[in-house]
């Protein structure tokens, strides 16, 4: 997720990646702008306040707000830290397909979503909250408060893949062997060397969702 505070390019989908889909044992999801749609109703909160059209999804051109917004930084705090503390009460969405691929994974395996928010407990409520047919002892979120602690977490918990929003944090997941996967955002297009997924169903396609033991080398990339 953008955060208060420093893009265009070619993008590089998923199809024929992968000889067999990713095992979704060896993969992890960041939550802001990749599960939930927080910049959406960031944008929503702005034009609530100061008119319709005052704020443009494509005007989010940094992952650093205040690198590219025409906003009082009082205002971006105010408003992130809303949506950090009361998602429910916001009524934060996630992106369309996002639980129909969440429940399909639960049925193989554990969730981990790894976030650089500060605290987990209110982004965990709302995740079993748009989640409920997914039992919640399936879900793990943990909250690093800095990125630079996602990859070591990540292996830690023996994940190969990861998806998030930030440009930087692919660049040194890439340099612990993590292979990362960029969701489309305007903020993170200046950089076209991951492997970019504009949605969930295109998420899902790089998975094998199939029941029953996967094969060997299943999450090699294609040479």
């Amino acid at each position: 997720m953008p955060m208060p505070g420093s893009l265009i390019g070619s993008v590089v989908r998923p199809a024929d990646v992968f000889e067999l889909g990713i095992d979704p044992r060896d993969i992890a999801f960041d939550v802001d702008s990749v599960f939930a749609q927080t910049m959406t109703l960031f944008v929503k909160l702005v034009n609530d306040r100061f008119g319709p059209g005052h704020l443009k999804y494509e005007d989010i051109t940094s992952y650093y707000l205040a690198d590219c917004l025409n906003l009082d930084a009082e205002v971006i705090l105010e408003l992130i830290t809303l949506l950090i503390d009361k998602p429910i009460e916001v009524n934060l969405a996630c992106y369309p397909g996002a639980p129909e691929v969440i429940n399909q994974i639960s049925r193989q395996t554990d969730i981990l979503f790894v976030t650089a928010r500060t605290t987990a407990e209110p982004i965990r409520d709302w995740i079993q909250h748009v989640l409920p047919e997914v039992d919640p002892a399936k879900i793990e979120v943990i909250a690093t408060a800095n990125h630079e602690l996602k990859p070591g977490i990540l292996l830690d918990h023996g994940k190969k893949y990861f998806v998030d929003d930030r440009l930087e944090t692919c660049a040194l997941l890439e340099q612990h062997g993590i292979t990362p996967i960029i969701f489309d955002q305007p903020w993170n297009r200046a950089d076209v060397r991951f492997l970019r997924v504009g949605n969930w169903p295109e998420i899902a396609s790089l998975l094998d969702l199939t029941p029953g033991p996967k094969p060997l080398g299943s999450t090699l990339p294609k040479k």
